[in-house]
């Protein structure tokens, strides 16, 4: 019956939303009830003069098609709010991203460690921090030219980071040929062998080293500090500690790691 055919109509998702008028000769409140619990829009009792019927079909027509362009301007926005999300991540990953080597660059890297140090003291977690630097690579560049010295920090970032995916890291270029890495929730005793295995993993990488190298490969040299955060420290002291190291570990001969 026409129950059933509103019914239908509702239940599929092409008639879903287009406007029903039951028309009908049963005036009783039961039935106009029914009518509308089943999706009808409107009920007329047939036959309705020509002009209130083509009033009411021009009513919930135009209703219809505002409700379509309603829907079609909420998809266009939701489109092109998504659109702008992308963009917008895209921009973020380009500011937090070094260009040559892919890993983190120093801002990011700064934003990072400004962060971890605030949940270290927050939680009272061990933050660790590994200054590496490419030993001596301004010798290899000389002798093997920018476009292969480009390609070797490019192969050395990939192996920092390729180490380092089993832990919670962020790796950057701090500057040049230095890398770094911020390690939260990290003690010494794991942040040493660690060091170690990124130390381990360049020295595979079976770079031809430079001719004034002591050394036949392109080696790394680390300098790791760990603390934890409290109202007497900085990060600032976390890097500083690092780096006195990575500087400990250049004077005793390069590739080497040094955690005190």
């Amino acid at each position: 019956d026409g129950l059933e055919l509103v019914r239908a109509y509702r239940q599929k998702a092409e008639t879903q939303q287009v406007p029903i008028i039951v028309l009908s000769a049963n005036d009783d409140p039961q039935m106009k009830r029914a009518s509308f619990a089943a999706g009808a829009n409107d009920y007329l009792v047939k036959l309705p003069g020509p002009i209130e019927l083509t009033a009411r079909i021009r009513y919930h027509a135009r209703s219809y098609r505002t409700l379509q362009e309603r829907d079609n301007a909420y998809r266009a926005l939701h489109a092109s709010q998504q659109a702008l999300l992308k963009s917008n991540e895209e921009l973020r990953r380009l500011t937090q991203v070094d260009g040559l080597t892919g890993v983190s660059n120093r801002r990011y890297f700064d934003e990072c460690l400004a962060q971890e140090w605030t949940l270290s003291a927050l939680d009272g977690t061990e933050l660790a921090l590994l200054m590496i630097d490419v030993d001596p690579f301004k010798a290899y560049n000389d002798q093997f030219g920018h476009l292969a010295g480009d390609a070797a920090l490019q192969s050395v970032a990939q192996a920092i980071r390729q180490t380092a995916r089993a832990r919670p890291c962020v790796v950057a270029r701090f500057g040049g040929e230095e890398f770094a890495l911020v390690a939260p929730q990290t003690s010494l005793p794991q942040a040493r062998p660690l060091a170690e295995a990124i130390r381990a993993a360049v020295q595979q990488l079976k770079i031809k080293a430079a001719p004034s190298s002591p050394h036949p490969h392109m080696s790394v040299s680390i300098g790791v500090s760990v603390l934890v955060a409290d109202a007497q420290t900085l990060s600032q002291d976390l890097l500083h500690l690092a780096d006195t190291r990575l500087y400990a570990a250049k004077r005793r001969g390069r590739n080497c790691v040094v955690t005190d």
